[in-house]
């Protein structure tokens, strides 16, 4: 089914009742019944003749999937220069070289930097106002347009982000993760949460944005490559630069989250319940002989 037909299907309440009796012929033929278990989803093995990339090829053209552990100790090794700085004179010049120059490198290198203070735990009131302009200034950073032709504009900024906290109502150590201009998804692998020693250790996180993001949300998972139970956070509706606060994650994530998803919102998105058009019932349906797996809130599709 092409993209354009499913749209057209989910747009139409008619054509949601045809998905559902569909959906419904597919789980008749490949199950094995209403009350009994349906088949697993299993991985399919590659045949004889095909040539896939062994692990060590995977793990280098993950570009998210960095062993932070290493980078975070010695941030030196990009700018030799920082090799007899501390971490908080280090998160200084490269904040300064981030508002001049707001490049993407020098933007995860700030975000490296602020992680090396905050990853030790609380911090003094002067370090964290260093962290609090650091961030400022990742915050700023501007949108690329075509009208300038995939330069920074000056019109407006693009961001979001959050602070993950090791305890409930901000206490401990610390992760923070910053979404800049450009991309949908920004992933945090289990590897950047053990670099900080903060892989299921998340109790309290906030989320933040710029003021010209339409939206967005932190979805925290149980595993690693974003499987498992997960939570939504998402950023103050309607208000997203106004700070969404998490004093406590709820029970159901908490000291369980091993990777982490932000997900940038767009003004041309729809999104609707599917309890809208009356399919909840059908999706319960649908699901409920699989394992592993549970239905708590309204389905969304966006």
């Amino acid at each position: 089914m092409k993209k354009i037909e499913l749209e057209r299907i989910l747009m139409d309440p008619e054509g949601l009742k045809k998905l559902s009796e569909r959906a419904n012929t597919i789980k008749q033929k490949y199950g094995e019944g209403r009350g009994k278990p349906a088949f697993k989803v299993r991985n399919v093995q590659p045949l004889r003749h095909q040539v896939r990339p062994t692990p060590e090829e995977i793990r280098a053209n993950d570009l998210d999937h960095v062993e932070r552990r290493d980078l975070l100790a010695k941030i030196s090794r990009f700018l030799p220069e920082l090799a007899k700085e501390n971490p908080k004179s280090a998160l200084e010049l490269l904040t300064r070289r981030c508002r001049e120059k707001p490049s993407r490198a020098n933007q995860f290198l700030v975000e490296d930097a602020i992680n090396r203070l905050i990853s030790q735990g609380k911090l003094d009131s002067p370090t964290e106002r260093l962290v609090d302009e650091a961030i400022e200034v990742l915050g700023s950073v501007s949108k690329p347009t075509e009208e300038t032709g995939g330069k920074e504009s000056e019109q407006g900024k693009d961001s979001i982000w959050s602070r993950l906290y090791q305890h409930s109502d901000y206490e401990g150590s610390s992760y923070f993760v910053n979404h800049g201009p450009g991309w949908v998804y920004r992933r945090v692998r289990v590897s950047s949460l053990n670099a900080v020693d903060l892989n299921d250790r998340i109790s309290s996180l906030y989320v933040d944005a710029s003021s010209t993001e339409v939206g967005g949300k932190v979805i925290a998972f149980q595993h690693d490559r974003f499987i498992g139970r997960y939570a939504i956070f998402p950023t103050t509706p309607g208000d997203p630069d106004e700070r969404a606060w998490t004093p406590y994650v709820g029970g159901y994530i908490n000291d369980r989250t091993s990777s982490i998803l932000v997900v940038r919102q767009y003004d041309n998105e729809l999104a609707f319940s599917l309890r809208s058009l009356g399919l909840r019932d059908d999706i319960e349906e649908l699901v409920s002989n699989v394992p592993d797996i549970s239905l708590r809130d309204d389905p969304i599709i966006t």
